[in-house]
This record gives C-alpha cells, sequence and structure tokens, in this order.
C-alpha cells in the first residue's frame, strides 16, 4: 500500500502537466559511404577491399513527431523509409574471376532500402515565442532492411543500428530544416561466399539534410 501511495504521489506532478505532442511529415538527401575495416582471411591470400568509400546520393523520406517533455526538452520519433548507398568494386565480390582481375575496379553500387526508426533526445531553444528555435539532438537510430542490391554475392544484417547527431531549426512552429551524422555501430555488408572469400567488416556512415513540416 505504501509503495502503491508513492508511485501516485510521482505521477501527480505528470497527470498536472501538458504535454505537447505534435506529427508531420519530412523528406530530404542522404549523402553516404562504407569504410572498410580489416579483413579476416583464412586462406591468407590478398584481397581487394570491397568498399570504395566514396560518397553516394540517396534520399529519405517519411512521419515525424515532437513530444515536449519540460521547456525544450523532449523526444522526438520518426519513422522513415530510406535508402542508403555504398559504392564498391564489383571485381571484388564477382564469383570466377581470376586472381588478378580482383584488383582491377569496377565501380557499381550497393543500395540497402531500410524502414528506420530514429528516437532522439532533443533541446529546443525557443526564441520569440517560439517563432525562432534552434534545437540540438542526439538519439540510437534502428532499420529493418526491407530489400538489398546484388544479393547473389552480398548480404546485409537484418537489422541496422546507428547513432545519430544533429542541429536544426523550427520556424513559425510549422517548418523545419535539419542537418544530421549518422555512424553505424554493426557491420554493413558481409560476403555471402566465406569460403573463398574472406570475412570483412565495415560500418556505414552518411550525412542527412531534411526539411520537414509540422500539422
Amino acid at each position: 500500500m505504501k509503495k502503491l501511495l508513492f508511485l501516485l504521489m510521482l505521477c501527480l506532478p505528470l497527470a498536472s502537466y501538458s504535454f505537447d505532442f505534435r506529427f508531420g511529415i519530412k523528406m530530404g538527401a542522404i549523402i553516404s559511404s562504407v569504410s572498410n575495416d580489416d579483413a579476416v582471411n583464412p586462406n591468407n591470400f590478398n584481397f581487394p577491399e570491397p568498399f570504395l568509400d566514396k560518397n553516394s546520393a540517396t534520399f529519405t523520406a517519411g512521419l515525424i513527431s515532437q513530444l515536449d517533455l519540460w521547456k525544450g526538452f523532449g523526444v522526438d520519433p520518426e519513422l522513415m523509409f530510406q535508402t542508403v548507398s555504398a559504392k564498391f568494386n564489383h571485381h571484388a565480390i564477382e564469383e570466377g574471376l581470376p586472381y588478378e582481375d580482383l584488383f582491377t575496379v569496377e565501380e557499381a553500387k550497393y543500395n540497402t532500402y531500410n524502414l528506420s526508426l530514429p528516437v532522439m533526445l532533443r533541446y529546443r531553444f525557443d526564441i520569440g515565442n517560439g517563432f525562432f528555435a534552434p534545437k540540438i539532438f542526439t538519439g540510437p537510430v534502428i532499420s529493418l532492411r526491407m530489400q538489398n542490391s546484388n544479393t547473389a554475392t552480398m548480404k546485409s544484417p537484418l537489422m541496422q543500428f546507428d547513432w545519430r547527431a544533429g542541429i536544426g531549426m523550427i520556424l513559425n512552429r510549422k517548418f523545419e530544416l535539419s542537418a544530421s551524422y549518422n555512424i553505424g555501430l554493426n557491420d554493413y555488408a558481409q560476403y555471402k561466399n566465406t569460403i573463398d572469400k574472406p570475412e570483412i567488416h565495415n560500418k556505414v556512415s552518411y550525412w542527412t539534410v531534411a526539411l520537414g513540416y509540422y500539422f
């Protein structure tokens, strides 16, 4: 009984506070690249690194929301469709090529199509009664891989985990312009055939510039 009364006392301030929740839409551009980590090759042969660490442009679009908790602090969940792309050497992943041809570069794209759930912890600086509101944010991004390209030779994990940090600007409580940087926390892609190919490790990173509108 004492524990129940204690919980009720904790909840009373929250019950008297009105949380401000809003939602909207957002779309933007993504500039992404994948960096190679050291490969683990059981056959002790030298293999070229598959990803070229070059930038590739794609897009993102989806639903956004704002939940104000206290003053400028809040949580901003999103549900976004996004394409993340990486440039790679097609000869490095192609099956049946002579060994010496593996090191000649044939540039191609490896795309992943994701349904992403970013959950951002945010602080907003309301200036001029909220008409002009810069903000900073950071938080995890969990993505479900819906489809990958080049599935004959490469595979990606079902789930991608990233960490995001960024800045933004809200005008007139309606329009939002934001820029953020994501760093991957797990491997972006692997060879399907690890008998003739080395075990590889790599990380994706990408910039996102987006424009949002709140209803």
